[in-house]
């Protein structure tokens, strides 16, 4: 590369300032070039731009889901909702919706990854009581049948015994899994404490299962980004897996994998087809070789 002194530039007749001058025009063009292309990529625009997109995109998410008390405003990655939710439960799941909710946030900013929901009030209906219902006479007490000694005794079901087929262990984890389910922290693939009970039983039934292979699979509603929900059941799934093999279960015998929203129990949009189609699955396959 030549580089010419003030000193050239005076013997070719060339005023430096000049030269100077120039030399900024040329910068100042090459850069609205790549500015220019800058803000025509996915998140190149101004901060405030990415917000409206991530907002609109949450708005929309909420609305398909049938959530139209809900209403997000949108400061950084922080969405913050407001209405009033019908139910704790309902407002838990407009929060795991607007996290699932993504978008481009931009190249330097991403989607969105915190929703405060203080300003969410809770709505209840106070129940009717009607004028027959208040005329009813209580029942005496004496008269009242003693329900307790009807009562079956609780059979213990998970036993140390070891199952013979495959069949017979299918049938324990579907059964364990369509009573109860595992619960997760919203958008997260962290198993909520409330689920280590259910987890317990499994490793039970997993030991019994010992001989054969097992497939967990993990499935989310369709609400949300497709790839987030494909990365979000492969994880929860690979949770379970791994929490099974700290209970004892071999590596050797379990596997995992994430099918999104692409096997759903249930086609329609209502919020407990939605959480049913949230769920875990295990799968008892051919035997150890």
């Amino acid at each position: 590369m030549l580089f010419f002194s003030g000193e050239v530039f005076l013997f070719l007749g060339i005023d430096v300032k000049w030269v100077i001058a120039l030399a900024g025009f040329i910068a100042l063009g090459i850069a609205g070039i790549y500015f220019d292309a800058f803000v025509r990529l996915p998140g190149g625009s101004s901060a405030s731009a990415i917000e409206n997109v991530l907002q609109t995109n949450a708005m929309q998410v909420l609305r398909a889901s049938g959530m139209d008390w809900a209403h997000v405003k949108v400061s950084g990655q922080m969405a913050h909702l407001t209405g009033e939710a019908p139910s704790e439960a309902e407002r838990d799941e407009a929060c795991d919706v607007i996290l699932r909710s993504q978008g481009h946030g931009g190249i330097i900013r991403g989607g969105i990854t915190t929703v405060s929901s203080k300003q969410v009030l809770i709505t209840t209906i106070e129940p009717t009581t009607s004028s027959a219902v208040t005329n009813i006479s209580p029942m005496p007490v004496e008269t009242l049948p003693d329900l307790t000694e009807t009562l079956p005794e609780t059979e213990d079901v998970l036993t140390e015994e070891a199952v013979d087929t495959a069949e017979q262990c299918q049938q324990l984890f579907t059964k364990a899994l369509s009573d109860n389910a595992i619960h997760f922290e919203t958008s997260k693939a962290d198993i909520t404490p409330d689920s280590f009970e259910l987890m317990g039983s499994l490793a039970q039934i997993a030991t019994r299962c010992s001989a054969y292979r097992l497939l967990v699979t993990g499935h989310t509603d369709w609400l949300g980004d497709p790839a987030f929900n494909d990365f979000l059941s492969a994880q929860r799934a690979q949770a379970v897996s791994s929490h099974l093999v700290a209970k004892g279960t071999p590596e050797t015998q379990i596997s995992s994998h994430g099918v999104g929203s692409r096997e759903p129990l249930c086609p329609e949009n209502t919020r407990s087809c939605r959480r049913r189609n949230r769920r875990i699955e295990i799968t008892v396959e051919q035997e150890k070789g």
